[in-house]
């Protein structure tokens, strides 16, 4: 058992027993089961505590909030013997109450700085495997680890912050498009539009479908990937048009109305459009950083975003094509023509590149010029789309307007752009997966991956193999949720050692959930296919 002891501040010394099946409030109004009414910086209900299976989670409910150990608790946190924990100006610290005894449900019998299996089989994390001393008697190792035992998911506060942002802007984004660019096809021409809608979308679902696969790791939460893809269809394309519109009429007014669409397509156009599509990927930069991993995620977002650009603007232009009085089989060539150019080699390599940028920072926290790498990411983003639409202009005035031309330009141009997304993906890659089994290799020997599992990272399909081969006998998620926790283990490993700050005082937060998270995917796995544990 374990009780709250007052460290500093109001009511110095004293302590409070926390009992179990009960949710404890501090704060300092009269709602609160442990009150502190003289500290005018803590909420009236300032924060909960409850035991959530064998372990004690602090939830905070302030918005001035919750620190433990110096660390901010955005929603909640499991707490360990000797966490300290400040509300308002008041300390506190949690830590076996001596005026009771309790043993822990399932005692660790593992080597200190090993997991293993203890005589019936149930495989525990150990209690030191993150470089520190825990007391047999902190919550971390009082954590329920039986087998089949999964923790609850919750949605994290950040993640809602996130959607919330992407739902907002996708909505205005959807409205303006609907208004000024659909609705008139729809009102002049439906079929052309409907006919312009197909031969848009079968195509992109399709690369949507092949950029995702390229996450060989499956690091990119779909989720997210999708919110980039929404992200580019509706903020993308609403806000670069308005923009790249004013500045045309400006444009008119300095160079006069024969320059102003050149100096529109070949200048604006590409400005804006890089600088909306990639907002998409700081957004998760910024709000899921913990979600966005390396340059492969970087890059992956990236295209995402520059797909969903793609399809709105192919899709409007085919159907005023076709609306104008253009022939079937024209429309035809064209649009097949627009969606191997534009939404192939064209916007989603663009941004790609801004979304590299943003996946170095994340990959070189101690680097002191990092800020400048999404700069020269969009940069050269900026650069590839300008020289596709300055080609675009000035080869018909060369070769003449035609197929030919078109070919010419699309394994020309829209070649050299898409071999150097090629090489940089898939050099990124390569390097992705030799960090990940240099950090995955130490773990086979604590015990949270087998060897043969860590074997089946350096295959090409190794990851879809050990997962779908739980679809015979019921266990694909629980092999999903395993690979997916060891995964998210390696690269935190990476991060730290790369700089990135700790979280949660001397054990890391995300460390310890990926753990946890093994150790339970473990144990139900071990159970429901009869696997025989190892050592």
């Amino acid at each position: 058992m374990f009780r709250l002891r007052v460290l500093g501040g109001d009511r110095s010394g004293e302590a409070f027993a926390l009992k179990a099946g009960e949710t404890h409030v501090v704060g300092r109004g009269y709602d609160a089961q442990f009150r502190f009414p003289e500290d005018p910086s803590m909420s009236r209900v300032h924060a909960e505590l409850a035991l959530v299976g064998n372990g004690w989670v602090l939830r905070n409910k302030s918005r001035h909030g919750t620190w433990i150990g110096g660390a901010a608790v955005e929603s909640e946190r499991l707490l360990r013997g000797g966490d300290e924990i400040t509300l308002g100006s008041t300390r506190l610290v949690f830590e076996p109450d001596p005026a009771q005894t309790g043993v822990p449900v399932t005692p660790i019998v593992a080597p200190p700085d090993q997991a293993g299996y203890d005589s019936k089989g149930v495989f525990h994390m150990g209690w030191s495997f993150l470089h520190t001393a825990l007391p047999r008697s902190s919550s971390v190792v009082d954590l329920p680890a039986t087998a089949g035992f999964i923790l609850p998911k919750r949605v994290p506060r950040r993640q809602l912050r996130f959607f919330g942002i992407v739902t907002a802007g996708a909505a205005l984004g959807a409205i303006v498009i609907a208004l000024t660019l659909l609705r008139p096809i729809l009102l002049q021409a439906p079929r052309a539009l409907l006919a312009a809608s197909l031969l848009s979308f079968v195509p992109t679902l399709a690369y949507l479908a092949a950029f995702k696969l390229l996450d060989r790791n499956g690091q990119v939460p779909l989720r997210n990937y999708l919110a980039c893809f929404f992200w580019g269809a509706t903020v993308g394309c609403s806000a670069s048009a308005i923009l790249a519109t004013l500045t045309g009429r400006v444009f008119e007014k300095l160079a006069g109305e024969g320059a102003a669409p050149f100096l529109t397509t070949v200048l604006a156009s590409p400005f804006f459009e890089e600088s909306t599509k990639g907002l998409a990927v700081l957004v998760v930069f910024l709000v899921l950083r913990e979600e966005f991993q390396d340059g492969v995620a970087g890059l992956l977002l990236g295209a995402a975003s520059g797909l969903g650009f793609a399809l709105v603007e192919n899709l409007v232009h085919d159907a005023r094509f076709l609306a104008s009085g253009m022939r079937f089989e024209s429309f035809v060539w064209n649009g097949t023509y627009r969606a191997l150019t534009c939404a192939l080699v064209g916007h989603p390599v663009y941004t790609a590149m801004t979304g590299l940028g943003f996946g170095l920072v994340r990959e070189n926290a101690r680097a002191s010029w990092r800020a400048a790498l999404p700069v020269g990411g969009w940069l050269v983003a900026v650069f590839m789309h300008v020289a596709w639409n300055a080609a675009s202009l000035l080869t018909p005035r060369l070769l003449g307007r035609g197929a030919r031309t078109e070919v010419v330009l699309a394994l020309t141009v829209g070649g050299a752009c898409a071999a150097f997304f090629l090489t940089v993906l898939f050099g990124s890659l390569f390097r992705e997966r030799r960090i990940l089994l240099a950090h995955m290799a130490d773990e086979v020997e604590k015990g949270f991956i087998e060897a043969d599992e860590l074997e089946s990272f350096s295959h090409l399909f190794g990851r879809e193999a050990f997962v779908f081969a739980g679809l015979s006998r019921g266990t694909y998620r629980l092999r999903k949720e395993l690979r997916r926790a060891q995964l998210e283990l390696a690269f935190r490993k990476w991060h730290l050692l790369e700089g990135d700050a700790s979280r949660g005082g001397s054990i890391d937060a995300i460390l310890l959930d990926a753990r946890t998270r093994i150790r339970d995917a473990r144990n139900a796995l071990n159970e429901q296919e009869g696997r025989r544990p190892r050592g």
